[in-house]
């Protein structure tokens, strides 16, 4: 990894506004040669509220701009929160927490596209299908991830969105296929891996290409289609 000095400066406080609401921040502003940062950070909170990072050619994912803001906030003692990630999902499940996490995604998704954020509520429906999977509660976890898909194919295409994507049809497929109906987990592998011309990163279209080729080894493999599944 080469080594990254980054220089930070603070710019100003103010009020910053956020899907969770308005906030006192203190807005900073970090650079390297590879990106520039904008966070707010709100002290009362003790909480990154908002954060837009500017990717310059060079940079590992290549150019690009991601903006990240705080969505919900809930002062400590109140309902549990899960994380949306797929190690926070994960995590509850090994904790015993499956199900509530699972309730609390589907909730979230729900409210997230009453609130006119179909991105961020497609992040919820992916979450729902991760929650559900181990549970065996397939038909929910298909329901989340196929909301999900569509959702995710009305945003405007980057590669974020795209592996995001991506993401959704490979564990469509990995779901059909626990559940036994094989066709299926073959069709969303093969779609999923059609996606992977659009990358405009060659390792992401590298790195896709591959897990779509396991995916769909992994479908033969259930088929005791061993040479399919080695040519994979």
């Amino acid at each position: 990894f080469r080594n990254v000095r980054v220089t930070w400066l603070v710019e100003a406080r103010e009020e910053v506004r956020t899907p969770a609401g308005r906030f006192q921040a203190f807005r900073l502003r970090g650079r390297n040669p590879f990106s520039a940062t904008e966070i707010w950070y709100a002290p009362e909170l003790a909480l990154v509220v908002k954060e837009v990072q500017e990717r310059f050619v060079g940079h590992s994912l290549g150019p690009g701009r991601v903006t990240t803001e705080l969505l919900r906030y809930a002062p400590p003692g109140g309902e549990r929160w899960f994380g949306f990630s797929l190690e926070a999902v994960n995590a509850a499940v090994q904790r015993g927490q499956g199900r509530e996490a699972l309730a609390f995604h589907e909730r979230e998704a729900a409210d997230l596209e009453r609130r006119g954020l179909p991105f961020e509520a497609s992040q919820a429906h992916v979450a729902a299908m991760w929650a559900a999977r181990p549970l065996g509660l397939f038909q929910r976890s298909l329901k989340a991830g196929a909301r999900a898909i569509e959702l995710l194919r009305a945003e405007r295409r980057n590669d974020d969105v795209l592996a995001r994507l991506a993401n959704a049809y490979f564990t469509m497929g990995n779901v059909y296929r626990m559940a036994g109906d094989r066709a299926a987990a073959r069709r969303f592998q093969e779609e999923g891996a059609a996606l992977t011309a659009a990358f405009e990163q060659s390792r992401s279209r590298l790195f896709w290409s591959a897990v779509f080729a396991r995916g769909l080894a992994q479908v033969a493999l259930a088929e005791a289609d061993y040479p399919t599944a080695i040519r994979q």
